[in-house]
């Protein structure tokens, strides 16, 4: 969990920058969630996928929490349908074929709809495995000799993961609220 708040939200001080704090990252799209209709919603998440280069569309995912993934499921059609899922077939997390990843973390810094101010984060639309660079160590690792009956290795444990950071900017696109706090 420190991982993922470190990943969006991540300072820069004794820690990596995060997505939602990099300056180098000036995908912004805003949306007015005072006043948006589920129409223009759903015209803004095709947007945002739409205008994302092809490359990155197609391997880019939907970071928001789940209270945001929530109200995108309720948006219905004029005749009263669902229109982002479909429940008889288990309403799999999706928006425009891109799978949804909920991030459960208040300190994350993504706000949900209904709580967001003017300027603040609601989602990310992107591609973590390409656009932020992981450091690994493949030898740092700790191994436990069982000293008692001298059988050998009877635990190994490997540490690999050291740090990340993102290095490619244009993979992530950041949505925001324009307007005040959503009713």
């Amino acid at each position: 969990l420190k991982i993922a708040n470190t990943m969006f939200n991540g300072t820069g001080t004794k820690q990596p920058l995060g997505i939602l704090n990099d300056s180098n990252i000036t995908n912004v799209v805003e949306w007015d969630l005072a006043a948006i209709t589920d129409s223009e919603l759903l015209d803004f998440i095709v947007t945002t996928y739409g205008n994302t280069r092809d490359e990155i569309a197609t391997q880019a995912k939907w970071n928001m929490r789940r209270e945001t993934w929530t109200r995108l499921t309720l948006i219905k059609d004029k005749d009263g349908r669902l229109q982002l899922i479909d429940i008889k077939n288990g309403g799999e997390r999706k928006l425009m074929t891109r799978p949804v990843v909920i991030v459960d973390s208040v300190n994350s810094g993504l706000k949900t709809i209904k709580e967001a101010g003017t300027g603040e984060p609601i989602a990310v639309f992107g591609d973590v495995k390409r656009g932020m660079l992981g450091i690994t160590n493949t030898k740092l690792t700790l191994k436990l000799v069982d000293q008692l009956t001298s059988k050998g290795w009877t635990a190994y444990y490997m540490e690999k993961g050291l740090g990340f950071g993102v290095v490619l900017p244009e993979y992530f696109t950041i949505i925001k609220n324009k307007g005040t706090v959503a009713a």
